[in-house]
């Protein structure tokens, strides 16, 4: 199988596991700076993530073995500017001057000038990108092209950064010199195309226009910041509390321990999400980065009385829910029978209930296109964006 259909084969199984590696950075990244995704500039980022690992497939792949590169005796380092010309003429066999149609075509066929023309043009997408929607003018494309460039051949001549005994391809000067030419040639055929495509002030232009809608999924992912943080600090509070003090015995049961994390956690939601945003101005760690505030239905400054009563639905009730079942599942265990275990029955049935309607209400609202759930209109309150084009 062709080297280059082995790299790219690779990049395109790999693609989706680099590709959910980064979403959530990307995404963060977008609120925080537009407030606001957009389809069309997710398509271009991801193309280009995917074109730079194609590239970075097509310099490394395919791998030699460990014993195969053992027995290798070359050296791997070329330093002579321009050597390709003198070996496309040997290659070529061109033994006198002047060039006629059989010359030409002799060159074209050797596989030095079809080296050069890869290395070319694999950098001219990188130009472009670079160019159209990075707003790179052409020479900080052609240091950006020479850097990239010079980090593919360090790959190759310090062994993939160590990984083999020694090198496996060669450290070539020629290659510098043909990627960097490709990504300045990009830049400059930019406008010839991508003529047809908006420009980049614009696609700002509607990311801020849209930035100032509220969605359920820039909540979510304001949400997913701030329980993160939350499970952190939980932890790392309950295991230093645990070992300066007595209060969780060590080979303490799972209901003891799980009860004092909780207790734990009543008191971070306290301290998080209540007080922090009523010093704040509505702002938690995890609103700030996707530019939500939140405050009073009428647009003014949230009352700390209105944010208590929000905050301790969402984080003693609807937050955690699961947990609730879990640790009433816990608890069943130690009750085979009796009214306790019906009672917490019904207590896993309540919670999972619960779960389910908040789920419902989610889905409802958004196919309504509304904003506020049921939490919110209990407690007037709302989130606005405050990110603005700067």
């Amino acid at each position: 199988m062709s080297p280059y259909i082995i790299a790219l084969r690779t990049a395109y199984i790999a693609f989706p596991f680099v590709a959910l590696a980064l979403t959530f950075p990307y995404v963060l990244y977008q609120y925080h700076k537009y407030g606001s995704l957009m389809a069309y500039r997710i398509v271009v980022v991801y193309t280009f993530w995917f074109y730079v690992l194609c590239m970075c497939f097509l310099v490394s792949l395919p791998l030699p073995t460990f014993e195969e590169v053992s027995r290798m005796t070359d050296n791997m380092v070329r330093l002579v500017p321009f050597q390709f010309l003198t070996d496309i003429r040997h290659e070529a066999d061109i033994a006198v001057a002047g060039w006629d149609l059989q010359t030409l075509s002799a060159v074209v066929h050797t596989q030095t000038f079809f080296e050069v023309v890869a290395n070319i043009v694999m950098m001219i997408p990188f130009g472009i990108y670079l160019h159209y929607y990075f707003r790179q003018s052409w020479p900080k494309v052609m240091v950006l092209g020479f850097c990239m460039s010079l980090f593919f051949e360090v790959s190759q001549i310090t062994a993939l950064f160590g990984i083999y005994p020694r090198p496996y391809r060669y450290f070539d000067v020629d290659d510098l010199i043909c990627n960097t030419a490709g990504a300045v040639a990009g830049s400059w055929i930019t406008p010839l195309c991508t003529f047809f495509l908006p420009k980049r002030e614009k696609l700002d232009e509607l990311s801020y226009e849209r930035g100032r809608n509220v969605t359920f999924l820039r909540r979510l992912t304001g949400m997913i910041v701030d329980m993160g943080v939350t499970a952190v600090a939980c932890v790392v509070l309950y295991y230093l509390i645990k070992n300066s003090t007595h209060i969780v015995e060590p080979g303490s049961d799972l209901y003891t321990r799980c009860v004092f994390l909780f207790k734990i956690y009543i008191v971070w939601v306290l301290a998080y999400f209540c007080v922090v945003p009523a010093v704040s101005g509505g702002m938690t760690a995890g609103r700030h980065i996707v530019g939500l505030r939140l405050v009073n239905d009428d647009g003014s400054r949230a009352n700390p009385l209105r944010i208590m009563i929000r905050q301790m639905i969402v984080y003693y009730v609807v937050m955690p829910a699961p947990g609730y079942a879990f640790l009433s599942y816990v608890i069943l265990s130690y009750y085979p029978s009796g009214w306790q275990r019906i009672a917490c029955v019904w207590a896993i049935c309540l919670f999972m209930l619960i779960m389910l309607l908040y789920i419902c209400d989610i889905f409802v609202n958004t196919l309504a296109r509304h904003n506020k759930l049921f939490y919110d209109r209990l407690s007037g309150t709302k989130y606005i964006s405050f990110r603005t084009h700067e």
